[in-house]
């Protein structure tokens, strides 16, 4: 997944709060796992469509369609990005192994925002 490009989605999202402030570094606290658990869901539920034989242009398609803000382009990058990553990933054929690779791609998303906090 491309790091830099969920660092700076984060850094966007969240500011940056006062360190010295326990209110605002709470709320940043609560903010970034937010926004952590909305990119881990989006990697599963894309993971699974690709799993499940989803067209990697549908998804694309969505992603660039009128409807979706487009003020919000770094969002949208590392949507894409993650999509990528989706369908780079191996389509497996058995239940046990979608679910195993759709639940380590979500949990990698999650770990790596996560990472990007510190």
């Amino acid at each position: 997944m491309k790091k830099f490009i969920l660092l700076a989605l984060v850094g966007g999202f969240i500011g940056c709060g006062d360190s010295k402030n326990t209110q605002n570094n709470s709320k940043y606290n609560k903010d970034a796992e937010e926004l952590c658990q909305s990119i881990a869901t989006f990697s599963k539920n894309t993971m699974e469509a690709r799993q499940n034989g989803a067209a990697m242009g549908d998804i694309l398609d969505k992603l660039n369609a009128p409807s979706v803000d487009n003020s919000l382009e770094e969002t949208r990058s590392l949507m894409k990005s993650l999509v990528r990553d989706a369908y780079a990933a191996p389509l497996r054929h058995t239940q046990s192994g979608k679910s195993e690779i759709i639940s380590e791609f979500e949990n990698q998303a999650h770990l790596e925002c996560l990472n990007a906090m510190d």
